[in-house]
């Protein structure tokens, strides 16, 4: 017993001892943190305070524009300088929302292109806020010994700028010189979460066009818009093109901002969801037909939950809010056809002789229909609890009564080319730059080659004949260690190489062949293969992971050139290949899998023949759609792309 209340003893001495150390230790942290400043100290302060005020304004300020602007605080020229390629917000023009998707291009910026605009916004404003440093002056000389440089990381919580700004400082109560130079700012916006949402939307509207079928319901569901329709009646019909315009902005300026997104906070439907997922799914009866439902009226809003939510990402934004914008007095083009003068009229009926004591009207029409529609990403925590809004905008394209979109991700970004220093710093070796067909191992001509570095490209020149021999002799930038050459020609994929200090570098480049290409559709109601009909339009993608390679074609050539040519790799490589038949603005069969293409193929032949799987009849419900695509996905092992001489 004596012995155990020894033991407590000593392990209350122990304790009391570990409190003491971090009591003392605790103490002696509180003074390091509240130290009087050295006289050093004291000297600087000032001038740090104000740079350091000038980087936070102006990063801020970036952040915010690049919000308003889609990501740029410099749109590209085309987006800002083209009416078509932007939205404009205010009234004196000032505030322009690009579009993501402009001319069959994408414009969604990466990172990377986010990180430089912030950089470049830096550089050029930072020494108008520092006004050459005037505020200083009575107490201060300053001397600068290099220009600033802004490196800038958008993390998941924050934006860090990290400046490299070497000065030499003058205190004008000493005759010492002090030295500033680093610098660090935090600015409190999750872009980065903003942004992966709305790219997320940006990918799924250009992947399933929502925006175009949602547009299409409206105006088939109006009946001011005609579409396809018969009357018993001796005078011709008339509709006027300005009404049907002036229907379809009243439509989706009305609509559109009903629409909501999955996975994040949006206004709550009239009831719980479950009660709406209960009417998906339903099937007749076998022998009577019936569709029993699951109760007797479904929800007020159920058109609005299987017709205006989207989904389009698994991740968890419940702490973001998406609206979607549509002003009534933007811009929108319809175009009727037929129609002559703004008048679109009916045709009377003729050549049948049981009806030649009846009249009839018939009329069809197909329409071009195109407008801006905007999203605006809402964080409501950044700043501190005061909110980021991010806006970008999107095309509504609709050609002939359907959709007509390219699926196209970010824009590929290197940053623009610099002209003056570190591009005119060049190191003291010479480079001999060739680059080659890596199948026919011919050295190539005027393949245009970049030096690339962390954050800048210098364009060095072209490869031409030189002495018998297609090189670019030259002196390359000396202010990268690890930079990389780029080698950029029609018909080849862009080829890499590490750029040496001196001496010869070789780059091999991976030709393309272009092939002509067709597109057939194998019926699923008898396996018989039949051309395609006016009204159908197939979407091919192809993609290579190992080359980083993808493609996108439109079949028929929607630019009416009639001009079908698709590029391959030539080499034998495996595609993940996938292809969408629509029939008008209707979704109808398909073709995905892989497809291995072999060097004899692409050697002996300069044609291909797509097949796709058309389920008839044509699947109209989503449960048919679905079990269409799980066909399709099954069938498509039957018909691979065929390869051809022509």
């Amino acid at each position: 017993m004596k012995k155990r209340g020894q033991i407590t003893i000593f392990i209350i001495i122990g304790i009391v001892i570990l409190l003491l150390i971090a009591i003392l230790f605790y103490f002696q942290r509180q003074g390091a943190e509240v130290r009087p400043k050295t006289p050093l100290e004291q000297k600087l302060g000032p001038v740090e305070s104000y740079i350091q005020s000038c980087i936070d304004t102006l990063g801020t300020d970036a952040v915010l524009k690049m919000g308003q602007l889609g990501g740029y605080a410099y749109p590209p020229r085309e987006l800002d300088v083209y009416p078509a390629a932007h939205v404009v917000e205010d009234r004196f023009g000032l505030i322009k929302v690009p579009l993501w998707y402009y001319d069959d291009k994408s414009y969604m910026p990466s990172i990377d292109e986010m990180q430089y605009q912030i950089s470049l916004y830096l550089n050029n404003t930072i020494r108008d806020c520092l006004a050459d440093f005037e505020p200083l002056k009575t107490e201060y000389d300053i001397k600068e010994k290099g220009d600033p440089k802004f490196t800038v990381t958008i993390a998941e919580e924050d934006i860090a700028i990290e400046t490299d700004y070497p000065l030499d400082v003058f205190p004008k109560t000493t005759e010492e010189t002090y030295k500033v130079q680093k610098f660090s700012t935090f600015i409190p916006v999750r872009l980065k979460r903003v942004y992966s949402l709305a790219r997320a939307i940006f990918e799924t509207e250009n992947r399933e066009n929502f925006l175009e079928n949602i547009t299409l319901q409206l105006m088939t569901m109006n009946n001011a818009i005609p579409f396809t329709g018969m009357e018993f009646r001796c005078s011709s019909k008339k509709w006027r093109v300005a009404s049907v315009i002036s229907e379809v902005r009243d439509a989706v300026f009305a609509n559109l901002q009903r629409i909501r997104f999955k996975n994040t906070n949006y206004p709550p439907f009239l009831e719980p969801e479950s009660e709406y997922r209960k009417f998906f799914g339903l099937k007749p009866n076998p022998q009577t037909g019936e569709v029993k439902l699951p109760r007797k009226n479904p929800p007020l809003d159920m058109y609005e939950y299987a017709h205006f939510f989207f989904d389009v990402t698994a991740d968890n934004y419940k702490d973001l809010t998406v609206n979607t914008i549509f002003y009534s007095e933007w811009p929108i083009t319809v175009n009727a056809y037929p129609s002559e003068n703004g008048v679109m009229e009916s045709e009377a009926l003729k050549g049948l002789d049981i009806l030649r004591f009846l009249c009839m009207e018939m009329w069809h029409f197909v329409y071009d229909v195109s407008f801006p529609v905007e999203f605006a990403v809402r964080d409501p925590e950044s700043f501190g609890g005061k909110g980021y809004t991010f806006k970008f905008a999107m095309p509504v394209v609709i050609l002939h009564n359907r959709p007509l979109k390219l699926p196209l991700s970010e824009r590929q970004f290197i940053n623009p080319l610099i002209t003056g220093e570190p591009c005119t710093n060049l190191g003291a070796g010479g480079v001999e730059i060739r680059a080659y067909d890596n199948v026919t191992n011919e050295e190539l001509s005027r393949v245009n080659i970049t030096y690339q570095c962390l954050n800048f490209a210098c364009s060095v020149g072209m490869t031409r004949a030189d002495l018998g021999i297609n090189r670019l002799r030259t002196q390359l930038p000396a202010s990268c260690a690890n930079a990389q050459l780029t080698a950029e020609k029609e018909d080849y994929l862009p080829g890499k190489a590490v750029a040496p200090r001196t001496g010869i570098v070789e780059i091999p480049m991976v030709p393309l062949k272009k092939f002509g290409l067709n597109v057939t559709k194998i019926l699923s109601i008898n396996k018989e293969e039949a051309g395609l009909l006016r009204d159908e339009t197939v979407l091919i993608t192809i993609k290579n992971k190992g080359y980083n390679y993808e493609q996108n074609v439109i079949f028929p050539d929607p630019t009416g050139e009639n001009v079908s040519e698709i590029p391959l790799i030539y080499d034998a490589v495996t595609y993940d290949t996938s292809m969408f038949i629509t029939k008008g603005a209707d979704y109808v069969g398909g073709w995905s899998g892989s497809w291995a293409v072999s060097a004899k193929e692409l050697v002996e032949n300069n044609f291909i023949n797509f097949r796709v799987y058309e389920k008839v009849p044509y699947p109209s419900s989503d449960e048919e759609i679905i079990n269409a695509i799980s066909e399709i996905a099954n069938e498509s092992k039957k018909y691979a792309p065929e390869f051809t001489v022509k």
